[in-house]
């Protein structure tokens, strides 16, 4: 289950999961910060932030600054209540 507060090393490896076909991500979409930042000091005060390495998911969408699209989509909430548990649950 996602939400907007999973970003970074935690997209990169929901990224590996999501690809196979037994795994399904739900919840709504993540943080969209997985571009490895750099950020670099100009001059007094001024500093650059740029993304050095940017995530694509399979398909070919940009996880930077969208975050990694779901499966399902759940309102926002769902995921702090039980309801969200009852989703993932398949019987197994």
């Amino acid at each position: 289950m996602l939400d907007r507060l999973a970003y970074s090393a935690t997209e990169d490896a929901l990224l590996g999961l999501g690809s196979l076909d037994h795994v399904e991500l739900l919840g709504e979409p993540s943080g969209g910060g997985s571009g490895r930042p750099r950020t670099v000091g100009l001059h007094d005060g001024v500093v650059l932030s740029v993304s050095t390495a940017l995530t694509y998911e399979p398909g070919g969408r940009c996880v930077e600054g969208a975050g990694l699209s779901v499966g399902r989509e759940l309102p926002p909430g769902v995921l702090a209540s039980g309801a969200a548990i009852a989703a993932t649950d398949t019987g197994w």
